[in-house]
């Protein structure tokens, strides 16, 4: 059998609980033999609940400040904790366990973005996708994507911890999750063509042969999709034969840095580059 024992519980005017703490005691009864003194029971504490916040009528269930539990509800007729709903009406929840802290995460978000600014790649980005909404979405995908090494965080989450969610003024966080819209923008082969067009062009401020002397670089990505016209019969004479995608990186010989990149198809059974219009 055990009770809630409560200790020096004081009121406010409203009838809310000023101050008090409380325990679990649990009670024995004692035969003859092992009683002490006249007392026909004993009295052990089991738990301390800490402070009262809320204690029903009865005193048979209340809300407690544990120092071992936090926050939590405890029923004596149950003998069992409950945690605390967010809009429970007996206390002020945020009073007592205060809105949690949000920690921004700044030096790698700011090094990158710095990074960018001083090779000109955000500039290119700028004249790429010349809508604030579109262009800051670009920018949170390529944080999320450089930044998060290899953790298992969705882009939304990692700009809501990240100091760019304070300058990326245009898009919400929220909307970067499943981010059709991005995807879309990037899917489109005008995005790419204005991309390298940029690209080259910023290249040859520092190297006016940029992009003049190129080699191809064919890599195959293995793909088991049935009936995608872009698969290809591909063989590197390491094992078998298999059915492959053939991604072609057109790279700058003295750079190594691509100029244009495209998917070999197969047309009457040959395969042919995509020319950049």
């Amino acid at each position: 059998m055990a009770f809630i024992k409560v200790q020096k519980l004081t009121y406010n005017d409203d009838g809310s609980i000023k101050s008090g703490s409380a325990a679990i005691v649990d009670v024995t009864y004692q035969d003859k033999e092992h009683r002490t003194g006249s007392y026909h029971s004993k009295q052990v504490v089991r738990e301390r609940l800490g402070r009262v916040l809320y204690l029903s009528e009865n005193k048979k269930n209340g809300i407690f400040l544990s120092p071992t539990r936090g926050l939590v509800s405890y029923d004596v007729l149950k003998d069992e904790f409950t945690t605390v709903e967010q809009n429970d009406p007996h206390i002020d929840r945020e009073k007592w366990c205060g809105s949690p802290e949000i920690h921004t995460v700044f030096g790698d978000a700011y090094l990158l973005l710095t990074f960018m600014k001083s090779t000109g790649m955000t500039g290119i980005l700028r004249s790429v996708f010349p809508k604030d909404e579109e262009y800051e979405r670009v920018l949170a995908h390529i944080l999320h994507g450089i930044l998060r090494d290899g953790g298992h965080i969705s882009c939304d989450e990692f700009i809501e911890k990240s100091f760019a969610s304070y300058v990326l003024d245009d898009v919400a966080a929220a909307t970067l999750h499943s981010d059709t819209r991005f995807y879309s923008l990037l899917g489109d082969d005008r995005t790419r063509v204005a991309f390298f067009k940029a690209f080259v062009k910023e290249m040859r401020k520092q190297n006016a042969s940029f992009g003049k002397g190129c080699y191809i670089d064919s890599t195959p990505l293995p793909n088991d999709i049935t009936n995608n016209p872009f698969n290809a019969l591909s063989c590197h004479g390491i094992a078998s034969c298999s059915t492959q995608v053939r991604l072609a990186l057109v790279l700058d010989e003295k750079t190594g840095f691509p100029v244009w990149f495209d998917i070999i198809r197969k047309h009457n059974n040959q395969r042919t580059l995509t020319k950049p219009a």
